[in-house]
């Protein structure tokens, strides 16, 4: 026996705990990589940052902002942001600029919760989010 820590650990029972420790965080890791690879499911040929505006226009044939209140009529008024940017395919920095030159135009409203956005259409803003005041729900 040897002394580790404060307490006696006979050499194999720590040896054994160690390894049962690094088996957990391995299949962690392999399992959050799995999720990952499948997460938003693009095509290989496509640039790791995402697709241009230009191809998704050529691809879809109709323009981003459109694409977004289709989406948004179809699941219901709201989409979190991160949805939108893995159905779309377009890069983060793209889908942000898009939404809040759309969010300006009055074409949606997008409402911080946390740590994400949560993006709606302008009359399925639920009445929580809606501002008592005239400043943007993206500044609360």
């Amino acid at each position: 026996m040897r002394l580790v820590g404060r307490r006696e650990v006979a050499d194999g029972k720590l040896l054994a705990r160690f390894r049962r420790a690094i088996s957990r965080v391995s299949a962690g890791i392999a399992r959050t990589k799995s999720r990952l690879a499948t997460f938003g499911e693009r095509d290989a040929s496509e640039p790791a940052g995402g697709r241009s505006l230009a191809d998704f226009v050529l691809e879809t044939g109709i323009s981003p902002d459109e694409y977004v209140v289709n989406l948004l009529e179809e699941r219901g008024g709201d989409l979190h942001q991160q949805e939108i940017i893995a159905e779309t395919g377009l890069n983060r920095s793209s889908v942000s600029r898009l939404l809040r030159e759309m969010e300006e135009n009055g074409q949606i409203r997008r409402v911080r919760l946390s740590t994400e956005n949560e993006v709606y259409l302008p009359d399925a803003v639920p009445d929580l989010a809606r501002p008592s005041d005239a400043a943007s729900t993206a500044d609360i």
